[in-house]
């Protein structure tokens, strides 16, 4: 009986110690701290030197290997989610190695598979979104220094959703479902069912002036970085396991 009786006390003190180590990872993972909350949205400092190094240790997701890396990303509430990070490229194999700093990353909720963060980094640079039941959050810095690290994560209002060509979206929200795929992928005749095959799209695509200026920073290199921001948000909407 005196042996069963160590041997739980051991079994006990072994869960605790599991638990205790899971949990200091997930917290020590938490780059964000809540600074301000306005009716824009959540003021967070972020670590950014910490986020980038929790990043380069994230696997890619085309070696399908589970990752093991978990983030805390915060919401324009100030609510902080979970999520498994990938790296995950969304530029051509040729613009990739010209531009190697600009990174691309996708999250998976880990509390629910369903739901989806991104981050891109290119130096000072950070472009993010989260996206859960409650709505989508999006960040972006272009100029990130150890001094002035401090991020609003905003809501867009998608009843009024400019789409970074100065067009705005006036379909009536009843009629419209940003998940609604079309029955048929490419032409309706004939038709390639959506759903049956996962399907690559490869686009090229381009930015005014006028976008640069007012979305980036105006250079070359910001717009791009804002342009697979976007890509990389939309990609990771839609992505299907």
């Amino acid at each position: 009986m005196h042996l069963r009786k160590i041997n739980l006390h051991k079994f006990l003190l072994s869960i605790f110690i599991i638990n205790t180590t899971l949990f200091g990872n997930i917290f020590n993972e938490d780059s964000w701290s809540m600074v301000e909350k306005n009716k824009d949205g959540t003021y967070f400092k972020l670590n950014f030197d910490h986020l980038k190094q929790i990043l380069n240790e994230v696997p890619q997701t085309s070696k399908g290997i589970p990752s093991n890396n978990i983030l805390v990303v915060p919401t324009h509430t100030g609510e902080k989610i979970l999520f498994k990070f990938y790296k995950n490229s969304v530029m051509h194999p040729n613009l990739a190695e010209r531009y190697p700093d600009i990174n691309s990353y996708v999250g998976v909720g880990v509390d629910n598979p369903s739901f989806r963060a991104t981050i891109v980094i290119n130096n000072e640079i950070i472009i993010g979104s989260i996206s859960i039941d409650s709505g989508v959050s999006h960040y972006k810095s272009f100029g990130l220094r150890e001094d002035d690290n401090v991020l609003l994560i905003y809501n867009e209002n998608k009843d009024s959703l400019d789409l970074g060509c100065r067009i705005i979206n006036t379909l009536d929200e009843s009629s419209w479902d940003a998940r609604d795929f079309p029955d048929c992928l490419g032409t309706d005749d004939p038709c390639n069912p959506a759903g049956i095959e996962l399907v690559t799209y490869r686009f090229a695509a381009m930015i005014t002036e006028s976008v640069n200026n007012s979305d980036a920073d105006g250079t070359v290199e910001g717009g791009l970085t804002w342009l697979v921001g976007s890509v990389a948000y939309v990609n990771a909407l839609y992505i299907r396991d």
